[in-house]
This record gives structure tokens, sequence and C-alpha cells, in this order.
């Protein structure tokens, strides 16, 4: 699917009829679409660890001489499509901080785990792809309508799919908490 049809898909939901062949174009339709689609995308990759989204990359031997007032030893450069950190070396407790496009942290060796802006809809879960139109929709109902109550009624179909695909998500994760049950005894 492309963006052009993620776009498609969210005006036919608010009954737009005419379809955009490009997020380039210049028909209003597509001028809209173009206006949000980019961001809805990041916002909602952002805010869950979507697996479909999830890179680890080694990065580059740090700087040793970080060139801010921190309590860190190291800087790296972080990756250029990285949305959030999720954790460095398979360690959620290793402490680390974000300023710019500089990871600062104690550890010499880095690998991290991050969100990644993910453009590639064709790995984006179904269920992620529709919570993705939904907002798009949501988004742009009332510019394109002039309806509030359109936007707001694709803002809760949103919501509905985008807990359904965190729900599926988490199922397709592996637990790796230190968490022990009564299970892990017999």
């Amino acid at each position: 699917m492309a963006d052009s049809d993620i776009c498609n898909a969210a005006l036919k939901k608010i009954g737009q009829m005419t379809t955009i062949s490009s997020l380039a174009s210049a028909e209003k339709n597509a001028l809209v679409c173009n206006q949000f689609y980019a961001s809805v995308i990041a916002e909602i990759l952002v805010s869950y660890p979507w697996n479909c989204a999830i890179a680890r990359e080694e990065l580059a031997a740090p700087d040793p001489e970080p060139d801010n007032n921190t309590l860190f030893q190291y800087q790296y450069d972080l990756p250029s499509d990285s949305l959030r950190i999720l954790d460095i070396n398979n360690d959620r407790t290793i402490e680390f901080m974000i300023e710019g496009s500089f990871l600062y942290t104690n550890v010499e060796s880095c690998i991290v785990r991050y969100i990644k802006q993910e453009t590639d809809d064709t790995l984006w879960h179904p269920l992620l792809k529709e919570a993705i139109v939904n907002k798009l929709a949501s988004e742009i109902a009332v510019i394109l309508t002039g309806k509030q109550s359109l936007s707001s009624a694709m803002f809760q179909k949103y919501m509905l799919a985008i807990n359904h695909a965190k729900l599926i998500n988490a199922i397709e994760e592996i637990d790796t908490s230190e968490d022990t049950t009564q299970w892990d005894n017999i």
C-alpha cells in the first residue's frame, strides 16, 4: 500500500470520492493529506514500541569528550531514522540522555534498540495500518468536510483500532521482563 493508498482510504472514510494519485499532487485533497500524513505516522510510531518499527544499531565509536556538561562520559550520534530509544545493549536499566541528535551515556560500547521512522507500510501490521488511516481521516475531516462530528467519529474509530493493534502487537512480543512466576520454579 503506497502513501496515496493510505490517504485514499482516509479520504473514503470521510466521504470524499475524489482520490489522489500522489501526495505531491497540487489537488486540494492531496495538499491536505500531505499536510498531515508524515506527522500522523510519526506520532503513532513513537507512541508505542511497534514490532514492525523496532530496529537495532551499533553506534559508531563514541566521542570521549562530550560537548556538554552532563554526568555522562560518552556522546554518540543517534541513528538518522530514530524516533525513540528503547534501551541500550538490551538493558533497560542503562541510563542515557537524548539532546538533539546525540545520545549521552556512560557505556563505551553501545547497541541501541529504537523505534525507527518506518515508512515502508508493507511492514506495518494491518491493524496498525487501519489505525493510521483512521487517525489521518480524523485529522483531515474538518478541513475537507467542515464536520467536527465526523472528525470526532473517526477519532473514536482510531482509538478502537489503535488499542486492538496494541493488543495484537503485545501478543507477538516475547516477555523479557525479569519477573518470575510460579511456573518458573516447576
